[in-house]
């Protein structure tokens, strides 16, 4: 079973820059070479791991086009959500902890942040996150 330490380990020696949030969630941020920029988190939640990356504010009128573009195949292997907290759309995926493997990983940490940023460009036409 991988834990956040194994993360946090695998994330420095791949030469990827994090910082640790107060509740323990694991900050990350990427520039692309179009010069837009993507953050995104990484979080133990019970036996999985987290990845989740914002792609807008949350509005009704905004629901539509984030579900078409899912539908689409926009989001690639991920899925959204809605944080009821920062009433934000993220994209994510949840992988289990248990055999967690460097290839799923790396999937979050390469494939999220670049779908979340092609979504938020596509639907929002912005670069907030």
């Amino acid at each position: 079973m991988a834990t956040m330490n194994d993360i946090r380990t695998w994330l420095t020696s791949n030469n990827k820059k994090f910082e640790i949030m107060d509740d323990g969630e694991l900050r990350l941020l990427w520039v692309f070479d179009d010069g837009r920029s993507q953050v995104g988190f990484l979080y133990q939640a019970n036996d999985f791991l987290v990845a989740r990356s914002p792609i807008g504010p949350y509005t009704a009128a905004k629901a539509d086009a984030i579900f078409k573009a899912v539908a689409q195949g926009t989001s690639g292997p991920f899925g959204v959500s809605v944080d009821p907290d920062c009433s934000i759309f993220f994209l994510m995926v949840a992988m289990p902890l248990l055999n967690l493997d460097e290839n799923e990983l790396a999937l979050a940490i390469e494939a999220l942040p670049m779908f979340a940023d092609e979504m938020e460009k596509a639907v929002f036409g912005v670069d907030t996150f």
